[in-house]
């Protein structure tokens, strides 16, 4: 069963949201459009690359059947049905686009129509999708029916994230039906995209030619919508040419010529240093990134186009930093700017260890004792101490050394007089 996965970014989804304006106006647009309602979206993020009347409602017609054939593809992957219960019915009602399948599947599903379009409306508000009204499992015409292109490209990104869906949007037959989306088909070059992976097409005479087109390469998951197009007689060889599938393929061309994931920054990458008290051999700890940072962006940026804004958070704090630090401590954080809109951040991180050295612990706290108010008095008593000390010392010798020389006086005078007396 053929599977493709998403990778969900939410956090730059949430981002890029409010970036994608900019971003689409910086590349130059697709020339001359042949159809009213255009989208082109990155399919994991909701980021959109470019529209044209993106938020228009207009009836969905067979374009339903996406959302049929999620339900049916969530109930399948949630236990709830077995693939046999629904599986020739879904292959029926999307390549073979059976209404009489689509009601059958949604019975299956609900026990229901009614009770299965409730669940696709429900569905739809948890998608995001604000301008899309279903009255019917299968896109018959209805007044009250209708939807977007924004809409219908969140769904399609939805499907995308489950196998069955994959299986049956992306067959190109089944049995003896073949599926009309021919940019899944070699053998229609004039529309064939081999980097598509599923879709739905529609045709009406009120509504025009419509596409909705999933597309993966490089990594890179394209949805483009296309509504409202017209099927013309080429004066050149008199065929028909559906424009509903050849904007389709020149939109997701366009889209994979202009832009690609681009690795901003690398959690490799030493972009900034902070400063360490009391570091082993070193006065600062280099600092780099927690996780990449990967954006979509236009393959061709501007100069100063990308800036970065980096904290170090002792810095911010007026905080001194000291040792030990282990690698991986977050220490700041770096935060990506297009044009002054944040588009992406990450925390910043010690690179590697930073030991303490003792010696200087010890001086500090040494330093940090003497300057204290106790310490204080301590070394004033002391001095006061040693002066009193010193100079008891020094009277005492003073003393001592005129008792010494009356001693010597008296011995000398006593010496005399008894030499005086002979003896």
């Amino acid at each position: 069963m053929k599977k493709i996965r998403i990778t969900s970014f939410l956090l730059i989804f949430i981002l890029l949201l409010g970036a994608a304006a900019p971003l689409a106006a910086a590349v130059e647009a697709p020339a001359e459009l042949l159809a009213p309602v255009v989208l082109l979206a990155e399919a994991s993020t909701g980021m959109v690359l470019f529209e044209q009347n993106a938020d228009a409602r207009r009836e969905p017609d067979t374009m339903v059947k996406m959302m049929t054939l999620l339900l049916a593809a969530e109930a399948v992957e949630s236990g709830q049905l077995a693939e046999g219960e629904v599986m020739e019915n879904l292959f029926a009602m999307y390549v073979g686009s059976s209404d009489e399948a689509c009601d059958a599947v949604a019975v299956t599903v609900s026990g229901s129509v009614e009770a299965f379009v409730e669940l696709m409306n429900a569905r739809a508000a948890a998608l995001g999708c604000k301008d899309t009204l279903f009255v019917n499992a299968t896109g018959a015409k209805d007044a009250r029916h209708y939807t977007t292109a924004r809409d219908l490209a969140r769904i399609a990104g939805e499907g995308a994230n489950h196998a069955v869906f994959i299986e049956v949007a992306g067959a190109r037959s089944h049995g003896d039906m073949t599926n009309t989306n021919y940019m899944l088909s070699p053998s229609r070059t004039k529309y064939y995209y081999k980097y598509c992976v599923f879709g739905k097409v529609s045709a009406t005479y009120e509504n025009g030619y419509g596409a909705v087109e999933f597309a993966e390469r490089d990594g890179l998951q394209l949805v483009t919508v296309i509504l409202g197009a017209a099927a013309v007689i080429l004066e050149s060889d008199n065929s028909t040419e559906m424009q509903n599938l050849t904007e389709a393929r020149r939109l997701l061309e366009w889209g994979y010529k202009n832009y690609s994931w681009k690795t901003v920054l690398g959690e490799t990458d030493l972009i900034a240093r902070a400063a360490v008290a009391l570091g082993d051999g070193v006065d600062y700890v280099n600092l780099r990134p927690e996780t990449d940072i990967v954006l979509l962006l236009q393959n061709e940026l501007a100069e100063g186009e990308l800036t970065r804004e980096i904290a170090v958070f002792s810095e911010e704090l007026g905080e001194e930093l000291t040792a030990p630090i282990d690698a991986g401590t977050v220490l700041g954080e770096v935060v990506l700017l297009r044009y002054g809109v944040e588009v992406g951040r990450a925390a910043l991180i010690a690179d590697t260890n930073v030991r303490l050295q003792r010696v200087k612990l010890f001086t500090r706290q040494l330093k940090a004792a003497l300057s204290g108010s106790v310490a204080k008095v301590v070394i004033v008593s002391a001095a006061v101490l040693f002066a009193a000390y010193a100079i008891f010392v020094i009277r005492y010798q003073v003393l001592r050394a005129r008792y010494v020389k009356q001693k010597r006086a008296q011995t000398a005078a006593a010496m005399r007089e008894r030499g005086n007396r002979g003896e």
